[in-house]
């Protein structure tokens, strides 16, 4: 399947899973997918648990719940370093990453890193009998890092590559325009009973300053998992399709 905008400066997408409990430390299951998961994704990485993120009477709040997700996460990488997954003894998440030195345009598509997201699922059902049972939610995130200055030489200001607009003000007959971004954004979706965390950010690095947009989507409902995802997927496009300029967009086809 061919991908729309083939140009667009995807640097990751994760596909997640969190479950209930700590199910996957149960009976060594996670143990024996660090094994079988060794030739594909050959180089392991041991790190302190990462928080899970939610939205908390709508504060955006990240907390970690030791006696679920235990006190470690183990990174497989593969050796090209463009998958990783991560798991933890009460989730797992699939990564492809794009690093920011390299080219755009080599995205694999949603439909192909969601069959691998699925033979790790399939992995683990094999494993855990009504794995669905123990599910808590999915999630969907996607990250784009735009390089501004490449774009700034070809004429175009950061408000001409996104659509937000941020207040102006004028001293002494000069106007300004807030620039510079660091904000995080929530909404509920009720088509995925879950929420929307969007977040913008323009660090500037050795690289340039670099514009990131991250959107992330997480939920359960009693959809199967290829209808919840393809609905994630909706979701994103249209969010992508409505952050960006028309103007980028029909740069990046």
């Amino acid at each position: 399947m061919s991908v729309k905008y083939s140009k667009a400066p995807i640097s990751e997408i994760i596909f997640g899973v969190v479950f209930k409990s700590n199910i996957l430390f149960q009976n060594g299951v996670l143990f024996e997918l660090l094994s079988e998961l060794k030739d594909r994704f050959p180089n392991m990485f041991t790190h302190p648990s990462l928080g899970e993120e939610d939205v908390v009477n709508g504060l955006i709040q990240v907390t970690i719940l030791h006696e679920d997700a235990g006190f470690s996460a183990y990174r497989l990488v593969s050796n090209d370093n463009k998958w990783q997954i991560i798991f933890h003894q009460n989730s797992f998440s699939l990564h492809w990453v794009r690093k920011d030195t390299e080219d755009v345009g080599n995205y694999p598509g949603f439909s192909n890193i969601f069959s691998e997201f699925l033979s790790i699922i399939n992995l683990i059902k094999a494993k855990i009998n009504d794995l669905d049972t123990h599910i808590k939610a999915y999630s969907l995130s996607y990250s784009d890092r735009v390089n501004l200055q490449e774009y700034e030489e070809s004429g175009l200001s950061i408000f001409e590559i996104i659509t937000i607009q941020t207040p102006k003000f004028s001293i002494s007959k000069k106007e300004y325009s807030y620039n510079n971004f660091y904000s995080r954004y929530s909404v509920f979706c009720e088509e995925i009973n879950g929420y929307s965390i969007f977040g913008i950010n323009t660090p500037t690095l050795p690289i340039g300053q670099l514009l990131i947009i991250d959107n992330k989507l997480k939920g359960y409902n009693d959809d199967s998992i290829e209808v919840w995802f393809e609905k994630a997927h909706k979701i994103q496009t249209s969010f992508f399709e409505n952050i960006f300029s028309e103007t980028i967009l029909k740069m990046w086809k």
